[in-house]
Protein backbone atom coordinates (compact mmCIF):
# COMPACT_ATOMS: atom_id res chain seq x y z
CA UNK A 1 0.00 0.00 0.00
CA UNK A 2 1.59 3.22 -1.08
CA UNK A 3 2.23 5.85 -3.69
CA UNK A 4 3.24 4.96 -7.25
CA UNK A 5 6.41 6.97 -6.90
CA UNK A 6 7.50 6.81 -10.55
CA UNK A 7 4.08 8.05 -11.65
CA UNK A 8 4.16 10.80 -9.02
CA UNK A 9 7.56 11.90 -10.38
CA UNK A 10 6.04 12.11 -13.85
CA UNK A 11 3.16 14.10 -12.39
CA UNK A 12 5.62 16.50 -10.78
CA UNK A 13 7.37 16.92 -14.14
CA UNK A 14 4.07 17.89 -15.73
CA UNK A 15 3.38 20.36 -12.94
CA UNK A 16 6.86 21.85 -13.28
CA UNK A 17 6.37 22.23 -17.03
CA UNK A 18 3.09 24.06 -16.43
CA UNK A 19 4.73 26.39 -13.92
CA UNK A 20 7.76 27.15 -16.11
CA UNK A 21 5.92 27.19 -19.43
CA UNK A 22 8.05 24.18 -20.33
CA UNK A 23 11.34 26.11 -20.31
CA UNK A 24 14.27 26.78 -18.04
CA UNK A 25 16.69 25.25 -15.58
CA UNK A 26 15.40 22.86 -12.93
CA UNK A 27 17.19 21.37 -9.91
CA UNK A 28 16.25 18.08 -8.25
CA UNK A 29 17.00 17.52 -4.57
CA UNK A 30 16.79 13.98 -3.19
CA UNK A 31 17.40 12.64 0.30
CA UNK A 32 19.68 9.65 -0.24
CA UNK A 33 20.79 8.13 -3.51
CA UNK A 34 20.28 4.72 -1.90
CA UNK A 35 16.58 5.36 -1.17
CA UNK A 36 14.46 3.45 -3.69
CA UNK A 37 11.38 5.66 -3.15
CA UNK A 38 13.40 8.81 -3.85
CA UNK A 39 15.00 7.18 -6.89
CA UNK A 40 11.63 6.24 -8.38
CA UNK A 41 10.39 9.81 -8.00
CA UNK A 42 13.54 11.21 -9.58
CA UNK A 43 13.47 8.63 -12.38
CA UNK A 44 9.83 9.38 -13.21
CA UNK A 45 10.51 13.13 -13.20
CA UNK A 46 13.57 12.86 -15.45
CA UNK A 47 11.88 10.38 -17.79
CA UNK A 48 8.89 12.68 -18.33
CA UNK A 49 11.05 15.79 -18.75
CA UNK A 50 13.16 14.05 -21.40
CA UNK A 51 10.12 12.62 -23.22
CA UNK A 52 7.84 15.64 -23.17
CA UNK A 53 9.64 18.86 -22.26
CA UNK A 54 12.82 19.36 -24.30
CA UNK A 55 13.21 22.98 -23.26
CA UNK A 56 13.56 22.16 -19.58
CA UNK A 57 17.22 21.77 -18.64
CA UNK A 58 17.95 19.57 -15.64
CA UNK A 59 20.98 21.04 -13.89
CA UNK A 60 21.48 18.05 -11.62
CA UNK A 61 20.32 15.86 -8.79
CA UNK A 62 21.72 16.83 -5.40
CA UNK A 63 21.68 14.68 -2.25
CA UNK A 64 20.54 16.39 0.96
CA UNK A 65 20.66 13.44 3.39
CA UNK A 66 17.08 14.43 4.35
CA UNK A 67 18.56 17.39 6.20
CA UNK A 68 17.09 20.91 6.10
CA UNK A 69 20.49 22.56 6.42
CA UNK A 70 21.75 20.61 3.40
CA UNK A 71 18.65 21.54 1.39
CA UNK A 72 19.30 25.19 2.28
CA UNK A 73 22.97 24.93 1.23
CA UNK A 74 22.07 23.21 -2.05
CA UNK A 75 19.53 25.89 -2.94
CA UNK A 76 21.88 28.73 -2.01
CA UNK A 77 24.64 27.18 -4.14
CA UNK A 78 22.31 26.58 -7.06
CA UNK A 79 20.96 30.13 -6.94
CA UNK A 80 24.51 31.49 -6.84
CA UNK A 81 25.54 29.46 -9.88
CA UNK A 82 22.24 29.64 -11.78
CA UNK A 83 20.58 32.98 -11.20
CA UNK A 84 18.04 31.99 -13.86
CA UNK A 85 16.94 28.81 -12.03
CA UNK A 86 13.24 28.28 -12.80
CA UNK A 87 12.33 25.28 -10.66
CA UNK A 88 13.26 23.05 -7.74
CA UNK A 89 11.85 19.57 -7.18
CA UNK A 90 12.42 18.20 -3.66
CA UNK A 91 11.57 14.49 -3.41
CA UNK A 92 12.46 13.90 0.24
CA UNK A 93 12.63 15.42 3.72
CA UNK A 94 14.42 18.59 4.73
CA UNK A 95 11.94 20.91 3.07
CA UNK A 96 12.28 23.49 5.83
CA UNK A 97 15.63 24.36 4.22
CA UNK A 98 13.71 25.76 1.24
CA UNK A 99 12.14 28.45 3.40
CA UNK A 100 15.42 29.32 5.10
CA UNK A 101 17.26 29.57 1.76
CA UNK A 102 14.69 31.88 0.19
CA UNK A 103 14.48 34.05 3.30
CA UNK A 104 18.26 34.54 3.33
CA UNK A 105 18.39 35.24 -0.42
CA UNK A 106 15.70 37.92 -0.20
CA UNK A 107 14.95 37.61 -3.93
CA UNK A 108 12.02 39.15 -5.78
CA UNK A 109 11.17 36.09 -7.87
CA UNK A 110 11.95 32.67 -6.45
CA UNK A 111 12.07 29.47 -8.52
CA UNK A 112 8.94 27.34 -8.59
CA UNK A 113 9.04 24.55 -6.00
CA UNK A 114 7.35 21.16 -5.73
CA UNK A 115 7.63 19.12 -2.52
CA UNK A 116 6.25 15.89 -1.02
CA UNK A 117 4.24 15.00 2.08
CA UNK A 118 1.45 16.80 3.88
CA UNK A 119 3.06 17.71 7.19
CA UNK A 120 2.65 20.76 9.39
CA UNK A 121 6.03 22.14 8.28
CA UNK A 122 5.22 21.61 4.61
CA UNK A 123 1.80 23.19 4.98
CA UNK A 124 3.47 26.30 6.41
CA UNK A 125 5.94 26.29 3.51
CA UNK A 126 2.98 26.32 1.10
CA UNK A 127 1.01 28.93 3.06
CA UNK A 128 4.04 31.21 3.27
CA UNK A 129 4.63 30.97 -0.51
CA UNK A 130 7.96 29.12 -0.40
CA UNK A 131 6.55 26.20 -2.44
CA UNK A 132 3.88 25.95 -5.11
CA UNK A 133 2.71 22.34 -4.99
CA UNK A 134 2.80 19.55 -2.46
CA UNK A 135 2.30 15.94 -3.51
CA UNK A 136 0.57 14.03 -0.72
CA UNK A 137 0.93 10.26 -0.53
CA UNK A 138 -1.97 9.65 1.88
CA UNK A 139 0.08 8.40 4.81
CA UNK A 140 -3.01 7.85 6.94
CA UNK A 141 -4.58 5.56 4.33
CA UNK A 142 -1.32 3.64 3.95
CA UNK A 143 -1.21 2.92 7.66
CA UNK A 144 -4.94 2.25 7.88
CA UNK A 145 -5.29 -0.11 4.91
CA UNK A 146 -2.26 -2.37 5.45
CA UNK A 147 -3.48 -4.03 8.70
CA UNK A 148 -6.82 -4.84 7.07
CA UNK A 149 -5.05 -6.55 4.20
CA UNK A 150 -2.89 -8.50 6.65
CA UNK A 151 -5.97 -9.46 8.65
CA UNK A 152 -7.71 -10.75 5.52
CA UNK A 153 -4.65 -12.85 4.68
CA UNK A 154 -4.13 -14.30 8.17
CA UNK A 155 -7.72 -14.77 9.34
CA UNK A 156 -9.70 -15.35 6.16
CA UNK A 157 -6.87 -16.73 3.99
CA UNK A 158 -7.94 -14.11 1.42
CA UNK A 159 -5.19 -12.63 -0.72
CA UNK A 160 -5.57 -9.13 -2.12
CA UNK A 161 -6.67 -8.88 -5.73
CA UNK A 162 -3.65 -6.76 -6.69
CA UNK A 163 -0.05 -7.00 -5.54
CA UNK A 164 0.16 -3.21 -5.20
CA UNK A 165 -2.52 -0.89 -3.89
CA UNK A 166 -1.62 2.63 -4.89
CA UNK A 167 -2.79 5.70 -3.05
CA UNK A 168 -3.99 8.73 -4.96
CA UNK A 169 -1.48 11.28 -6.16
CA UNK A 170 -3.01 14.23 -4.36
CA UNK A 171 -1.71 17.61 -5.48
CA UNK A 172 -2.15 20.35 -2.92
CA UNK A 173 -1.61 24.10 -2.97
CA UNK A 174 -1.86 26.71 -0.24
CA UNK A 175 -5.50 27.07 -1.29
CA UNK A 176 -6.42 23.43 -0.80
CA UNK A 177 -4.73 22.50 2.50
Amino acid sequence: VGLDNRKSGKTAAGLMAMLTSGKGKVLIITGFFSNNVNNQRVDGFIEEIKESFNDIELIGVQCSFDDALEVEKIILGAMENFNDLKGIFVVSSGQDGIKKAFESLNIKQRPYVIIYDDTAINESILKDNFADFLIDQELYFQGYKAPFILSDILIENKMPKDEYIYTHINIKTKYSI
